[in-house]
């Protein structure tokens, strides 16, 4: 059974195999106002006070790539 979001509320994720120091530490997905939005967060350190906080930020999801297409004979163009 799929997973029914609740209006303006959203999951975020530990990314457990992080290859860029620069990615994201969490992220995940969440339905604001209706629409479906990707979250990504990273934990910063103010430089002011040394809190720690999460640093969010919302965007359309990502398309998956579909995978590249052989080339068949049919597919090549005559000339």
């Amino acid at each position: 059974m799929a997973h029914e979001r609740k209006p303006n509320t959203a999951a975020l994720f530990k990314e457990e195999d992080k290859q860029n120091p620069k990615g994201p530490d969490y992220t995940g997905m969440g339905l604001i106002e209706g629409k479906e939005l990707r979250l990504a967060a990273w934990i910063n350190e103010a430089q002011t006070s040394g809190k720690k906080y999460l640093s969010i930020t919302f965007e359309e999801p990502r398309q998956k790539e579909a995978p590249a297409k052989k080339a068949t004979e049919e597919d090549d163009v005559p000339f």
